[in-house]
């Protein structure tokens, strides 16, 4: 199934291309609208281009469309608008799409398997809750002089009550609960966003994030330099479009310093919030040969946040199988640990 992300990726390369053929943006953007197959897509780009044709920046009119562009990818439109480099901006929004996508379609085969589990486990739960445990507290209650519940086993007694006395409440929430798991395993762009955030909120992937930043402004620069983009402007071109306040604020800190009158080099040599490698390139590296390098150290940055990427899934999923065992098998020896007692008063 085709989702709005897919085709926004799609129009960005698409967009990207004609820039390149260095057609009007207005007619380029009438061309892609005829063409477009998508009904959500098409009359978008069609009211795109009678903005940009009215003289409305590209970055403005896709902001005023909140609903379906991304600001990221509105902030680096407007970034490579203002540098002169929009073909470039458009195709690294295109790969920053595809990027994402890949991100949250492994997070959903990543969390396949244990959600299955907990809401498989979950419904059995609320089942055993409102059915079985009610009839067991009342023989045990029966047996108080017999046996001694354990505080596990009271606590799950008291569970159980709530649950009897909210009646069809737990199993509405239950039923919402897995509707909305099925729509993010599912759903369009929105569920792709929601899936990004939570991604960026899990432990260990601020790395990635991280790496990806540093791919973005490794590919920017590259495409700056190899334009002959004075420095001072590369660098302020680059923080504008970096999501980290403390890589962006180096960035900007250098661009001062450039338009001040000091090197590159010079510039960049003092912000340790900057990445070695990257720094290394910049202070370093010959202007002819600075673009080449600055792009393999792009794909190097992105093959690091791919491996990354896989280790921690491997790790998240890990987590929630065992959470999801201990919390079942928790409730399992609550249920057991009476019948246990209860096994050896009688052979007592």
């Amino acid at each position: 199934m085709t989702t709005l992300q897919d085709e926004l990726i799609e129009f960005y390369r698409q967009l990207s291309l004609l820039a390149k053929a260095n057609l009007p943006l207005p007619q380029s953007l009438q061309s892609l609208a005829r063409d477009c197959r998508s009904r959500r897509l098409a009359p978008v780009i069609a009211s795109l281009a009678d903005d940009v044709g009215n003289g409305v920046p590209l970055s403005d009119a896709l902001a005023r469309r909140g609903d379906v562009f991304s600001p990221l990818h509105v902030h680096i439109i407007a970034a490579g608008e203002r540098g002169g480099v929009l073909m470039e901006a458009l195709r690294e929004a295109a790969e920053i799409g595809r990027f994402e996508r890949r991100q949250a379609q492994q997070l959903r085969e990543t969390a396949s398997y244990p959600v299955v589990t907990f809401v498989i486990a979950t419904g059995v739960l609320l089942a055993v809750l409102r059915f079985v445990v009610p009839g067991m507290a009342q023989a045990f209650a029966e047996m108080m002089g017999m046996v001694r519940l354990s505080g596990l086993s009271l606590l799950v007694f008291r569970v159980s009550e709530v649950v009897c006395r909210a009646g069809l409440v737990p199993f509405a929430l239950y039923l919402a609960g897995t509707a909305g798991l099925v729509w993010l395993a599912f759903g369009g762009s929105t569920s792709d966003r929601i899936l990004g955030g939570v991604l960026r909120a899990l432990p260990g992937s601020a790395s990635v994030v991280h790496l990806l930043d540093n791919a973005r402004a490794a590919g920017l620069f590259s495409v700056l330099f190899a334009r002959q983009t004075p420095a001072d402007q590369a660098l302020m071109i680059v923080a504008d479009t970096t999501r980290s306040r403390k890589l962006a604020t180096a960035f900007a800190r250098s661009a001062d310093a450039c338009a001040s009158g000091r090197s590159l080099p010079a510039s960049v040599a003092g912000e340790h919030a900057l990445p070695d490698s990257l720094r290394l390139v910049l202070s370093t590296s010959a202007e002819a040969d600075m673009p080449s390098q600055l792009q393999a150290l792009q794909e190097l940055y992105v093959e690091q946040a791919e491996i990354t990427m896989r280790r921690l899934a491997v790790f998240w999923e890990l987590a929630v199988v065992c959470a999801t065992t201990t919390f079942v098998g928790l409730i399992i020896l609550s249920l057991f640990l009476p019948l246990i007692r209860l096994i050896d008063a009688l052979g007592g």
